[in-house]
């Protein structure tokens, strides 16, 4: 587990720099790039992978508001993105989430 962890951090890390990708036409953060270069390691590009205990996002049933502050202050083995991730990006990456759910 702790290696998987490890591999997040590491793959977080690298792609930090990514910013001109993560921003919409409008300036506006792309909430589906940002969960694809910082969350889909764990929870897998459809929300369904699972590694390192990450949960099948595509059955959350949370709210906007938790899920923001799950992502910002991390959560059980969860990574906090708060220093990585401005509030309108954890803001577009918790709506991108919701289209997750089926």
């Amino acid at each position: 587990m702790k290696q998987i962890l490890f591999v997040c951090s590491v793959l977080l890390l690298a792609s930090c720099g990514e910013t001109k990708k993560n921003t919409n036409a409008d300036g506006t953060p792309n909430g589906e790039v940002i969960y694809q270069q910082n969350c889909a390691i764990c929870h897998g590009a459809d929300g369904k992978l699972g590694a390192g205990g990450a949960l099948d996002l595509s059955k959350s049933t949370i709210g906007l508001e938790e899920r923001k502050q799950i992502i910002t202050k991390g959560k059980g083995a969860m990574t906090p993105f708060e220093s990585q991730l401005s509030r309108d990006q954890v803001h577009a990456v918790a709506v991108f989430i919701e289209s997750l759910r089926k």
